[in-house]
Parts: C-alpha cells; sequence; structure tokens
C-alpha cells in the first residue's frame, strides 16, 4: 500500500518525527471514506488496517479539522485529521501516546499537497426503494401485461435532531470549564446540537462529550424532533 504519489510526503513526516522522538514513526493515510491512500507494511503486518479503516469511516465526521484521537490504550497509534478529505495515522513503537503530538505543529503543512493526491472524493451514499405489488388475476386466456411489472417509489427518510435543555437550576456558584459554559448556556430546549456547534465554534467530538457528561449528571435532558 506504498503508493508512489504519496511516498515522498510520507518520507518527509517520518523523518521529522523520528528525528524529533528517536524511534521510527510509520505513516498511512486514509480519505474521509476510510479508504487508505497509503500505508507502510507494519500496519499490514500488525493487522491494523481494517481497525484504521473502520476508525475512519466511524469518526471522521466527528472531529474538526486539526483534531487528533488516539483510540488505543496499549499502541501508540494517533489518527490526525488534517482536512475535511484527509487523515493522518500515525504509529511508532516504544514512545507515550503524546509524543505523537508533535506532529500537530506541522499537520497543516502538508494538508494541501495531500489533498491535491487524494482528488475528489465520491461519498457513498445509499438509496432505497420499495417495490410496490399489483394484484392480478390471470386467465388462461390472458398473459400478464409490461405495464404490470413491479413499481419503485422513492422513500425520503425522516431527518431527526436532537435538542439538548438544561433541566437543573444552577446556583451561580458552579465553576465549569469554559467551554463547557458555552455549550451549556445554548441547552434551551430550542438550539439543536448542530445548531450549538455552530455558534461556539467548538467541534462536533468536544460539543458531544460536554453534553453526555451533563446528561450522566443529570443537568441536561436529550429531546429528539424531526426537521
Amino acid at each position: 500500500m506504498e503508493s508512489e504519489p504519496f511516498y515522498d510526503l510520507v518520507e518527509e513526516i517520518e523523518n521529522y518525527l523520528g528525528y524529533l522522538l528517536g524511534v521510527r514513526v510509520y505513516t498511512a493515510i486514509s480519505n474521509e471514506n476510510g479508504e487508505i491512500k497509503f500505508a507502510r507494511d507494519d500496519f499490514i503486518k500488525e493487522n491494523m488496517i481494517p481497525f484504521i479503516t473502520n476508525f475512519v469511516q466511524t469518526n471522521f465526521s466527528l472531529l474538526g479539522v486539526g483534531d487528533h484521537s488516539f483510540p488505543m490504550s496499549n499502541k501508540s497509534i494517533g489518527f490526525f485529521k488534517i482536512s475535511e478529505k484527509s487523515m493522518i495515522i500515525l504509529y511508532a513503537k516504544g514512545v507515550k501516546l503524546g509524543s505523537l503530538l508533535a506532529f500537530k505543529t506541522k499537520m497543516f503543512n502538508y494538508a494541501p499537497k495531500i489533498d491535491e493526491k487524494i482528488g475528489e472524493i465520491t461519498k457513498i451514499t445509499i438509496k432505497r426503494k420499495v417495490e410496490i405489488t399489483k394484484e392480478i388475476t390471470i386467465s388462461k386466456e390472458s398473459a400478464p401485461s409490461p405495464s404490470d411489472k413491479p413499481q419503485y417509489a422513492q422513500v425520503t427518510s425522516k431527518k431527526f435532531a436532537r435538542l439538548p435543555r438544561l433541566i437543573k437550576e444552577l446556583t451561580g456558584r458552579e465553576k465549569f470549564p469554559i467551554n463547557d459554559v458555552k455549550v451549556l448556556r445554548l441547552c434551551d430546549g430550542k438550539h439543536t446540537i448542530k445548531d450549538i456547534i455552530k455558534e461556539t465554534k467548538i467541534s462536533r467530538l468536544a460539543v458531544e462529550s460536554v453534553i453526555r457528561n451533563y446528561q450522566k449528571k443529570k443537568y441536561i435532558s436529550l429531546k429528539r424532533t424531526t426537521i
């Protein structure tokens, strides 16, 4: 999977991190659909490709550009979303997870070149059709008409939004982190989670985390509504 178009860029990334960390760093590159565009053989040898693909497909939209994730506690593997089209995966042996954060100082330097090489992405969409059958009586003298073939109708799926609402009265003496305050003040039962992300300019992953946290503490209730 060591694709030629990305080879020089990957070498540059690995040389930079290798110099900083003193160990060999292995790189993989994925687009937003979880399609691996480049991966060092070590990812394949350790059977990590299926995990990487699944993680990207599940979490790409939840991470903001510039966000990172360390999903495995027993391996130093980090996922870095460098743009709306691509993600870089770094893996190193014998270092602490936090060491890979050194990459964030230069990650955006590589985004334009990688996006250009990845090219246009066709998002995967699924269309559903419902078969409508007719009850037809066939006599010996007659045969089915071509017009009696199954017909198809487009199904429009309902879209749902979640409306968080603050249900616990605050005393004013609480000391919340600044991002928590930004999110909580918009939990009025009128703003959707998408609205909150847009107004606070906080990543979806962080907003979802705040809401889950205060939902567990019985500060927030969530209501689903169609849009």
